[in-house]
């Protein structure tokens, strides 16, 4: 599988999909970037992706769960620009885990249980997108916990596919 980002240039995530694109609610970033994907292999059942901060580490300590997103139908090859809020629209299936902002917002806040785009203080840092190409659905709830979702998908990942990002501060 290959996964890519039109919000991606040599490497480089644009500035609109983190803290300093302004689309902020509760000081988190909102505008989910887009995702496209292709090769995906057969007998997949479902997709899921993660976008995770493991540079996170040398400032706060924690890597930093930025966006979970599971059970796409198998046939969808995107996730469009800012979709996250509304990703139901593109198909009811589609479900949100909890992401790293529960640490500062009530668990319930809707932003915590969708994207939450990067907001680096003191560095730059790099990104991690995970495509997983999954033979079932998970048997998960909107809102999840990625503990869960690590659980729904051991034997289960048919194929990975990883891209890498750099949020640069200025």
């Amino acid at each position: 599988m290959l996964l890519t980002s039109t919000g991606v240039k040599n490497g480089i995530m644009d500035p609109k999909y983190g803290r300093l694109g302004g689309n902020n609610v509760n000081n988190i970033p909102q505008l989910s970037i887009p995702l496209e994907w292709s090769d995906v292999p057969a007998g997949t059942q479902s997709l899921a992706i993660i976008f995770i901060d493991y540079d996170n580490y040398e400032e706060e300590g924690i890597s930093w769960l930025h966006w979970s997103v599971a059970n796409i139908p198998p046939q969808i090859r995107e996730l469009t620009e800012g979709c996250s809020p509304n990703i139901g629209e593109i198909d009811p299936a589609i479900i949100q885990g909890k992401n790293s902002w529960t640490a500062e917002l009530p668990k319930d806040a809707p932003e915590c249980s969708r994207y939450g785009g990067p907001a680096p203080v003191k560095m730059s840092h790099e990104y991690e997108f995970r495509l997983y190409a999954l033979d079932t659905v998970l048997d998960l709830q909107d809102g999840y916990y990625h503990n869960h979702f690590r659980k729904a998908v051991q034997g289960h990942v048919l194929e990975e596919a990883v891209m890498l990002a750099r949020y640069i501060i200025v």
